[in-house]
């Protein structure tokens, strides 16, 4: 998906790119009719749940429901505007700090305890953002060092003034857009982070309902703010339109086939796996679009994503040493039981 999403907005001589917002639009649009279409046909749910009728939501479920839709737009509109401003692995990589959000959000909201290496990972995954995100006063760039060669004629003097003004105009404008974008990418991360805090409190709501009323939310969202900003355009030709669609579906399978791993797998070895998505994006970047990946692109993707996945095993750990605690609890509690009974019964039998 995220390929497909770089592809239309990239500049093509052939043909103009799409706006985030007019591919948020699409990407959700489809994504929603893909959701309804499963869940009439293969889950057999009525029809009414795809538009959120009687889903019987308490009232902490409906407002973790709004804020969840909320939030999961805000991030699926400023992860395709990354997308569109930095190259493929950067805005990936950037994005996918999301989970490191959600322990932060999740420890102030639902008051979910951190211990030291969550913390440690925390701190140490910023670290990976500096190497992803360069900033100019820690990365000097080599492409700023431009030299002026005095020459012995005034025109060749002024040729050359010339085009270092040039090429630093235009350094200055690569860094003043992979700037916003780096801030839109993170934006894009918190968000997620946020909403995946929401989903939480939603407790027992199928998937499918949540996903749903999300995609639709961002479809009407997205929509009516591409109109706003006059950035809405259809696809230009055949190849741009099944790019579109592929983005749509791609979209939904990765939702439900990510939903149905969590569903059959632990939560801290399923959540590893997402971060394939980060080494996905690096090998289409070079093998699709022909980028020279920046070293410290791929230092900062394995900070990150080693900081993220140690975060979610120590979670899947901490979450096994409760639930053996609480085996531990329970058959103490049967043994005593069984005890009281067993007194009972032979003081029963004595009288």
């Amino acid at each position: 998906m995220s390929m497909l999403i770089k592809f239309v907005s990239t500049t093509n001589p052939n043909r103009p790119p799409l706006s985030a917002l007019s591919i948020s639009c699409y990407r959700s649009g489809i994504s929603y009719f893909c959701n309804a279409i499963f869940s009439i046909f293969i889950l057999k749910n009525p029809i009414q749940t795809i538009f959120g009728l009687n889903l019987h939501l308490t009232t902490t479920q409906r407002n973790a429901l709004i804020g969840r839709c909320i939030t999961g737009t805000i991030s699926l509109i400023s992860g395709f505007t990354a997308l569109t401003l930095l190259p493929l692995e950067d805005a990936s990589t950037l994005i996918f700090t999301a989970p490191l959000v959600t322990f932060a959000v999740a420890r102030i909201f639902l008051k979910e305890d951190i211990n030291k290496l969550d913390l440690f990972c925390g701190i140490i995954s910023m670290l990976g953002v500096l190497f992803v995100a360069r900033p100019q006063f820690l990365f000097s760039s080599t492409s700023t060092n431009i030299t002026n060669t005095n020459t012995n004629t005034n025109t060749t003097n002024t040729t050359t003034n010339t085009t270092t003004n040039t090429t630093t105009s235009f350094t200055t404008d690569s860094e003043t857009t992979r700037t916003l974008g780096v801030i839109v990418a993170l934006t894009a991360a918190i968000a997620s982070g946020t909403a995946y805090v929401f989903v939480r409190k939603l407790g027992d709501v199928k998937s499918e309902h949540i996903v749903g009323l999300f995609m639709a939310t961002a479809f009407i969202l997205s929509g009516i703010a591409a109109l706003i900003t006059k950035t809405m355009s259809l696809p230009h030709d055949t190849i741009q339109f099944f790019c579109v669609l592929g983005i749509g579906v791609s979209g939904f399978l990765g939702q439900q086939f990510l939903t149905r791993g969590l569903a059959l797998e632990k939560a801290g070895p399923a959540s590893v796996m997402r971060y394939l998505d980060v080494i996905f994006a690096f090998i289409w970047s070079s093998l699709f679009f022909g980028n020279v990946i920046n070293p410290y692109s791929i230092v900062g993707a394995i900070i990150i994503s080693s900081a993220a996945s140690t975060i979610a095993i120590n979670k899947m750990r901490k979450q096994k040493q409760k639930e053996v605690a609480k085996k531990m609890n329970d058959g103490l509690e049967d043994i005593n039981g069984s005890n009281v009974a067993g007194d009972v019964e032979l003081l029963a039998t004595s009288k």
